[in-house]
């Protein structure tokens, strides 16, 4: 799993210099993508990139608020507080 930082940099600098052209290795040798195909393959890209994203800020968010409030977290986002009920 990619931390934020990482997707951050994948997100301002890898996915837009994406959109001029890049190559893909595969075990079977190169295939160098370009044109409309590259700039569609970015968007598609930074769409996913963009929910990853936000999905790991929102990750970091729970988990800082969990810490302060001194609340164990249970499986999916479930606290001590929840089990009860």
């Amino acid at each position: 799993m990619a931390t934020i930082e990482e997707l951050g940099y994948a997100l301002a600098r890898q996915i837009p210099d994406m959109e001029g052209g890049f190559t893909v290795q595969t075990n079977y040798g190169d295939l160098r993508i370009t044109g409309e195909a590259a700039v569609r393959m970015a968007e598609l890209a930074r769409s996913l990139l963009e929910r990853q994203y936000r999905q790991a800020k929102g990750r970091a968010t729970r988990a800082k608020a969990s810490r302060s409030t001194g609340a164990a977290v249970h499986g999916r986002g479930r606290t001590d507080d929840d089990a009860t009920t």
